[in-house]
């Protein structure tokens, strides 16, 4: 773009923009003329957009987008991480398993000659009544089977608070069953067998008659 430039003597000529606000010689008179500035429509047209006042800040634009600022990014992670914390302190207030398939899962992993897996399970009671006899392996796998069980079936469950009654049938290989009714308890925040009557009931199959008692 040029600046139209007029000297006193009538004569007018053009000047390069860059040259605004400076001085030039007329070509005709050789006198001294001033050159005008830029207009402030063209002023403000190559300067862009004013300055943002002191004290704003102005966020980064991103495909004609405002971008989020460091704190409300912030606040939003911080917000997801307090929902995942609760609903882990939920699941683990409520417990991971039902009784029922707390029962499914002892049974299972004794199964499987994960004894110390299948023990979990049990009550602290149990568990110390179990640990006495020093048999752990031997009543397993009377109920086992020695590791024969091809399901175990739920036949019914009842929740009454922290207590649990879970009524359900051992299916074997060799085509026969156990059906066994137990008590289950709320503790460390799991269900577990409180009652070990699948235990009398395998050694009645296994020996028909009075229950075998394991030798202490």
């Amino acid at each position: 773009m040029s600046i139209t430039v007029t000297c006193s003597c009538g004569k007018q000529f053009r000047v390069k923009d860059e040259h605004a606000g400076k001085r030039a010689t007329c070509p005709v008179c050789n006198q001294p003329v001033s050159i005008p500035g830029r207009t402030i429509t063209q002023s403000r047209a190559a300067q862009g957009p004013p300055p943002v006042g002191v004290g704003e800040k102005s966020a980064p634009v991103v495909g004609g987008r405002k971008m989020f600022s460091r704190k409300v990014a912030l606040a939003i992670a911080g917000m997801g991480v307090l929902l995942v914390a609760v609903l882990l302190v939920m699941v683990a207030l409520s417990g991971s398993r039902s009784p029922s398939e707390a029962v499914k899962a002892t049974f299972l992993y004794a199964n499987q000659g994960k004894y110390s897996d299948a023990n979990k399970g049990l009550s602290s009671q149990l568990r110390a009544k179990q640990d006495k006899m020093g048999m752990t392996k031997e009543l397993w796998d009377d109920v086992t089977r020695k590791g024969t069980i091809t399901k175990v079936e739920i036949l019914k469950e009842e929740i009454r608070g922290e207590g649990a009654t879970v009524r359900f049938k051992i299916h074997y290989q060799d085509g026969k069953s156990l059906e066994s009714e137990e008590e289950l308890l709320r503790e460390d925040g799991s269900w577990k067998i409180t009652s070990d009557h699948y235990l009398l009931d395998a050694m009645e199959q296994i020996a028909p008659g009075p229950a075998r008692v394991p030798a202490r």
